[in-house]
């Protein structure tokens, strides 16, 4: 008696693939007892450009066979097959045969089903860019008050009259005093405030003495800053 083996491998877009051999018309043994034997040897040749090419070996899975049924290649030596190139890979099962009473059969090249498709898809990348406003501040004073000691308010607004509640705010930062006492510098660390769309924003700073020689001073709103922001989507290549 002639066993058949009839292939399913249908096409794939997963990580891992793999080829079905549903094997019929098997004998059994003399005494009738036991399902025939042998093995069924899958191999996957690719990746090529076309459902008929043989010729590179990149895949192969020997499977024990027990009697007529369906058997999947991942179930063999061969393991699981996760392709590492895209393209078009295509599969030959070979049943052995358990002689003296089932031959073997093999499938040929380019049998239909007998392919799997690895398709390489290409990602889509976005991008949004952010700023971060960041100010800093000098104070300086003239000599006969002594020296500066204090801190600095910074507000950002969203009006050159800066009214309004602040966009974001830093209150109480400490100076760094140099020159005699009589300059200081302060910065805003803002790690929280992003701007993401084209906007006009505005600083107002004020200097809280903490000298009673000293009075507190503020700056004009007049710091601003244009941004011109562009996030759109880019074309799918």
């Amino acid at each position: 008696m002639t066993p058949t083996v009839r292939p399913s491998s249908p096409r794939s877009w997963q990580a891992s693939i793999s080829d079905v051999a549903t094997l019929t018309g098997t004998a059994p043994q003399e005494d009738g007892s036991t399902p025939a034997g042998g093995t069924i040897t899958f191999t996957a040749y690719g990746p090529h450009a076309d459902t008929d090419t043989c010729t590179t070996v990149a895949y192969t899975s020997v499977v024990d066979v027990s009697g007529d049924g369906p058997y999947v290649s991942s179930a063999g030596t061969g393991g699981t097959f996760i392709p590492t190139l895209p393209g078009i890979y295509n599969w030959i099962a070979v049943y052995s045969g358990d002689p003296p009473n089932t031959l073997p059969v093999s499938g040929e090249c380019g049998d239909d089903n007998e392919f799997s498709i690895v398709q390489q898809l290409t990602p889509l990348v976005s991008t949004e860019q952010t700023w971060r406003p960041q100010d800093e501040a000098t104070i300086t004073v003239a000599s006969g008050g002594g020296a500066l000691d204090g801190t600095v308010d910074f507000e950002l607004f969203d009006n050159n009259g800066c009214t309004g509640t602040a966009l974001y705010d830093e209150f109480g930062v400490a100076i760094d005093v140099a020159g005699g006492g009589l300059s200081a510098t302060a910065a805003t660390n803002n790690t929280e405030f992003d701007v993401s769309t084209s906007t006009q924003v505005w600083w107002k700073v004020t200097y809280n003495s903490n000298n009673l020689g000293h009075t507190n001073a503020f700056s004009v709103c007049v710091e601003d800053t244009s941004l011109v922001i562009d996030n759109s989507t880019p074309p799918a290549p």
